[in-house]
């Protein structure tokens, strides 16, 4: 999982019982499966806080920490190379993960489930992006038997997003010890450094999903804004790209071994015809700012850059009856011919 600060933690107080001579509580907070850590402390009656002891347990049912992911549409992001797997389980029948992830043409990749449980007998499918009926790794994604690892080296056919589905072979199995790691990575990766960075938009700096950024032969996907790219030591050019925003490159990036090198990337939107209010798409908003302006009247809420900005759709630099039809057509309406 991604390293942000945690925030609003459960707490749950614990009452002195009598009967058995401790303090005790009850806490509904840990549905997910997964390790938690937790911390124990006293506090007296003036507010002061004793240092904490930890202690952990692990919630061997429930749903994992990627879910709702059983569908391409809902898959998490997997980092490539990352130091830490994803830790997944079937918490249903019939469950099914999927992760994404970004990869380079005729490069190898191995893709591995592992620390399974006795239950779990991993079998494993790779889509690209856009084709969910071709498997590029048929035949090789359950390999081994229940609570064995698995483990496939595959070269991409192609640069682009590839979906990786992982199920239990038997569908019906579900529930406890059905846990398993999972990585993706290059397996001949030398020393490794971390480039993590914050990446959006410069017309109301929302932040950005979906790009994709690379250095050298290491990428990235970008989800919420947020994204890590382990990649080796050297110095490279950051590479970013996301629909609707101009590429851009960040020249001369110096990674260390073991080190971490934070970004913070403003990307410039494309322009998009009909985007009346720049704020890098079409929407209702756009509609009824033009009919306002076809009116004659001046609505707050046009872009100030609205002649340079390429919204303008016949050239005129004008709001007229041209830019309405295109941004209802855009909506769903009714084609207008020769727009």
């Amino acid at each position: 999982m991604e390293s942000r600060p945690v925030t609003n933690l459960p707490r749950v107080d614990l009452a002195y019982n009598g009967a058995t001579g401790r303090y005790e509580g009850t806490a509904n907070v840990f549905t997910r499966f997964g390790s938690y850590d937790v911390a124990v402390y006293a506090m007296d009656t003036e507010g002061n806080i004793s240092a904490p002891l930890k202690t952990s347990f692990f919630q061997s049912a429930g749903p994992d920490a990627y879910e709702d992911d059983n569908t391409e549409e809902t898959a998490s992001i997997i980092t490539i190379n990352d130091e830490f797997p994803q830790r997944h389980s079937f918490h249903a029948a019939w469950d099914l993960d999927w992760v994404k992830f970004y990869a380079i043409a005729n490069q190898n990749y191995e893709l591995k489930a592992y620390n399974l449980g006795n239950r779990s007998d991993v079998a494993m499918e790779l889509y690209r992006a856009g084709d969910k009926k071709t498997d590029l790794i048929a035949g090789l994604g359950d390999l081994g038997m229940s609570g064995e690892e698995e483990i496939v080296t595959w070269k991409a056919p192609a640069t682009g997003i590839y979906y990786l589905k992982v199920k239990n072979a038997d569908p019906a199995v579900f529930g406890e010890d059905t846990g398993y790691d999972l990585k993706v990575y290059r397996p001949t990766a030398p020393d490794i450094g971390i480039i993590r960075g914050l990446v959006y938009s410069d017309v109301n700096y929302s932040l950005i999903n979906a790009a994709i950024v690379q250095a050298g032969i290491g990428t990235a996907l970008v989800q919420n804004g947020v994204f890590t790219l382990p990649v080796e030591a050297g110095t490279w050019d950051v590479r970013i790209a996301a629909d609707n925003f101009q590429d851009k490159i960040i020249p001369q990036i110096t990674v260390t071994s073991d080190g971490k090198t934070d970004l913070s990337i403003m990307m410039t939107a494309s322009p998009i015809m009909g985007d009346i209010d720049g704020t890098g798409g079409i929407t209702m908003v756009d509609l009824i700012l033009a009919l306002q302006a076809v009116a004659g009247q001046s609505p707050a809420g046009i872009r100030n850059d609205y002649a340079a900005s390429g919204a303008d759709v016949n050239g005129d630099n004008r709001i007229g009856m041209a830019e309405v039809l295109y941004i209802m057509q855009s909506l769903g309406g009714p084609r207008v011919k020769g727009l």
